[in-house]
């Protein structure tokens, strides 16, 4: 037997799974809270905070508000978070 991880605790496997979790699933908030910053995109624990309070707000999960219209003006105080929204949101926002 060889030592060391086990393949399906690997952390890499672990993220790329929630990746497609996520890729299925937009509402999938335990996915998102572990790829939200992986790779590391300066997405800290203040700009989720952020985020999750606006969602509140809103009434809606913190899924749905990321990828909404108004998320931009909620992430935009991060200038590369904001870029990486701007990229990103086009690509994962479900159609209306």
């Amino acid at each position: 037997m060889l030592a060391g991880t086990p393949f399906w605790e690997r952390s890499e496997v672990k993220d790329l799974l929630a990746y497609l979790r996520l890729a299925a699933t937009l509402s999938d908030e335990v996915a998102l809270a572990r790829i939200i910053n992986r790779p590391a995109r300066a997405i800290g624990a203040k700009t989720v905070e952020k985020l999750q309070a606006w969602a509140d707000a809103a009434g809606q999960t913190l899924c749905t508000a990321l990828f909404g219209t108004h998320a931009v003006s909620v992430i935009s105080t991060t200038p590369c978070v904001s870029a990486h929204y701007t990229v990103y949101a086009p690509v994962v926002k479900p159609p209306s």
